[in-house]
C-alpha cells in the first residue's frame, strides 16, 4: 500500500506487506498512521464515510477527527492519496459482478471474462479532497490499474451545490482492452469519457457501471454498435468494479488490535442480565440493539477475543481454539504466563426456584424435591464464561486480579490462533506490559500463524520479538531448527524502519539474508542505546 498526505505522512510512503511485517521506529515517527490508513480506507470503501472520525475497524482506539485533522499539515488544500495493490492470481474479476442488469443483452461474455481474468495484479487508488463549496470531504477520484498500468478512473465533475455526476475516463490504450478486442478507434468511444448517472465516484459494488444506460443501448442504430457498447460496458465494469471489490473485501477482513487492550471487567448481575436480554424484550423496553461483541470494532480493544473464546466450539482435530490458546499461555516452552485459559459452562437457576431456595436455606437434603431440581437444571438456560486459572495453585482468577500484561497479550494470542481469522491482522505493540521472555516467544506465535495462512502487520518496539524471527530464519536455513518450532524464510518477513527526515515520514525496508542477518544497516540511532550502555 502507498499513503500520501495522511496525518503525519506527507510525501508518498510505500509499505510492501509480507506474511510478517514489522514496523519499527521512534515514538510519533508514523508507524501507527500506517495502520490507521487501512482503517480509513475501509471506512470509505465499505461505509462510504469520507469524513470519518471514528472508524468501524478502529472502534474507540482510532479517532481520526475531521478531515482538517487527518489531512497532512491540516492543509485542506492537499489531497489524501491511498493506494492498494493486490495479487489477482487465482481471483476472478468478472466473478465480482453479481448483477442481472446486463444478462438480457446478447453479448459473448465467456471471451470477455477470460480476458479480464488473465490479469495477474491490480491496484486501486483513492484521491480524497475538500469540497470548498459544500464544506465536506469527498472522494474526487477512483482509479484502477491492472498489470501495473492504469485501466481507467472515475472522477467527479465540476463542483456544484448539488451532488454532481461522475465521469468515467478509460485508458483505451491499455493492453487488456486490446486483448478483449477493443480499441480507441471504435465509434462508440468518446475521448472525453462518459458521464455516469451516480452521485459518487465509488461504484455500486457488484453492479455494472452505468456507462451506457439500458435505454441508450436499446436505441443503438445497429446491432454491431449495440453489441460493442454492451460488451464494453460489461468488460470495463469487470475491471473497474472487480479490482475495487477485491480490495474492499481484503480491507473489510482486516482485524485491528490497538495498543491498549481492555482489562476484562468482572460482570455484575445487571450487566449479565443486560447481555442475556432477548431481542424482543429489548425492543419492548426501547433499548437499542447491542453491538456484536465479536465484531471488528471490538477487536480494537481486545474484548472480541474473549467473546471468540467464549463462543468457540471444539471442531476437527487441531481446531480447538480454547485448547490452542491454553497451550500457548501455559506451556513452559511457549509463553509460560503462569495461567491456564479455560471455558466453563454455567447453568443459571433463579434463586427463587423452590429447590434452590431450599438449598440456600439449609433444608436437609432428604427434604429437597430432587426430581424438581433435576427438571429445573435440564430446562435452565446456560451461558459460557472464560476464566484464568493459576498453573501452580489452580486458583481461578479474575483478569483484574492478575498482572495487566496477561490481559494485554491474550487478545494477540487469540487473533493469531483463530482458525476463522479472516485476513490481515494489524497489531500495535503486542509486547505491551509483558516480560522479554514472552516477547521472544511471540515471534514463534506469529511464525506459526504464517504456517496456518496468517498475515500480520505489527507496529512494535520489541527487539526481542525481532530477534526470535531472525533466529528461526537462520535455523531453518542451517537445518538446525528445533523440533516443533516453526520454520521461517527471509521472504516471509519484512522489517520496515519508519522515521522522520526533515519533517517527512520515510519508511525504509531492511533486507534480511538466509542466515538471519540484516543486509542493510539500521538507520543511525535505533537499537544503539544497548551498545552505548554496555560498552
Amino acid at each position: 500500500m502507498e499513503i500520501e498526505n495522511f496525518k503525519g505522512i506527507g510525501r508518498p510512503v510505500r509499505i510492501d506487506l509480507r506474511p510478517i511485517t514489522l514496523l519499527f521506529g521512534r515514538n510519533s515517527a508514523g508507524k501507527s498512521t500506517i495502520l490507521h490508513a487501512v482503517c480509513y480506507a475501509h471506512e470509505i470503501l465499505s461505509q462510504h464515510s469520507v469524513g470519518a472520525g471514528k472508524t468501524t475497524l478502529g472502534g474507540e482506539q482510532v479517532d481520526l477527527g475531521s478531515f482538517r485533522r487527518f489531512v497532512h499539515a491540516q492543509d485542506t488544500g492537499r489531497r489524501v492519496h491511498l493506494t492498494f495493490e493486490i495479487d489477482l492470481a487465482g481471483r476472478s474479476l468478472s466473478g465480482q459482478l453479481h448483477t442481472d442488469d446486463m444478462q438480457y443483452l446478447p453479448i459473448e461474455k465467456d471471451e470477455l471474462d477470460q480476458a479480464a481474468d488473465t490479469v495477474t495484479s491490480g491496484w486501486l487508488k483513492l484521491r480524497i479532497g475538500w469540497n470548498q463549496r459544500l464544506k465536506t470531504p469527498s472522494v474526487e477520484s477512483y482509479a484502477v490499474g491492472v498489470d501495473e498500468d492504469c485501466v481507467g478512473r472515475i472522477e467527479t465533475a465540476a463542483e456544484t451545490d448539488e451532488p454532481s455526476l461522475a465521469r468515467f475516463l478509460p485508458n483505451l490504450q491499455h493492453s487488456v482492452f486490446t486483448r478483449a478486442g477493443f480499441n480507441e478507434k471504435t465509434a462508440v468511444f468518446r475521448p472525453g469519457g462518459w458521464a455516469l448517472l451516480q452521485p459518487s465516484v465509488l461504484p455500486v459494488w457488484g453492479e455494472t457501471l452505468p456507462i451506457f444506460p439500458r435505454s441508450t443501448l436499446n436505441d443503438s442504430e445497429s446491432d454491431d454498435e449495440f453489441n460493442c457498447e454492451a460488451e464494453f460496458n460489461y468488460f470495463a465494469s469487470a475491471l473497474m468494479v472487480g479490482v475495487g471489490q477485491l480490495v474492499k473485501d481484503e480491507l473489510a477482513a482486516f482485524r485491528y488490535i490497538g495498543p491498549m487492550r481492555d482489562v476484562r471487567p468482572t460482570q455484575d448481575d445487571d450487566s449479565v442480565a443486560e447481555l442475556g436480554m432477548p431481542v424482543a424484550v429489548r425492543e419492548v423496553l426501547g433499548r437499542p440493539p447491542l453491538p456484536d461483541p465479536t465484531g471488528r470494532a471490538h477487536w480494537s480493544d481486545g474484548s472480541a477475543a474473549w467473546e471468540v473464546l467464549r463462543k468457540s466450539r471444539t471442531g476437527p482435530v487441531g481446531s480447538d481454539l480454547i485448547r490452542d490458546v491454553d497451550d500457548w499461555m501455559s506451556r513452559d516452552d511457549r509463553l509460560n504466563t503462569g495461567y491456564h485459559v479455560e471455558r466453563q459452562t454455567v447453568v443459571e437457576l433463579s434463586a427463587d426456584h423452590p429447590s434452590v431456595s431450599s438449598i440456600r436455606q439449609g433444608v436437609p437434603k432428604e427434604d429437597i424435591d430432587v426430581s424438581a431440581l433435576i427438571t429445573a437444571v435440564a430446562d435452565a438456560d446456560t451461558r459460557s464464561t472464560v476464566r484464568l486459572k493459576e498453573v501452580e495453585s489452580e486458583l481461578v482468577m479474575e483478569t483484574t486480579s492478575v498482572g495487566v500484561g496477561i490481559s494485554q497479550v491474550l487478545p494477540v494470542v487469540v487473533a493469531a490462533l483463530d482458525p476463522e481469522r479472516p485476513g490481515i491482522t494489524g497489531i500495535e505493540q503486542p509486547e505491551l506490559h509483558v516480560h522479554p521472555k514472552i516477547q521472544v516467544e511471540l515471534g514463534d506465535l506469529f511464525a506459526q500463524g504464517v504456517d496456518d495462512g496468517g498475515v500480520f502487520l505489527i507496529e512494535t518496539h520489541s527487539e526481542h520479538l525481532m530477534l526470535r524471527l531472525l533466529r528461526r530464519i537462520e535455523e531453518t536455513h542451517s537445518g538446525e531448527l528445533p523440533q516443533g518450532k516453526p520454520a521461517l524464510r527471509p521472504d516471509q518477513v519484512s522489517v520496515v524502519f519508519v522515521e522522520r527526515v526533515e519533517g517527512e515520514v520515510r519508511a525504509t525496508p531492511l533486507r534480511i539474508d538466509q542466515t538471519g542477518e540484516f543486509i542493510d544497516r539500521w538507520p543511525q540511532g535505533f537499537f544503539d542505546e544497548r551498545a552505548d550502555e554496555l560498552f
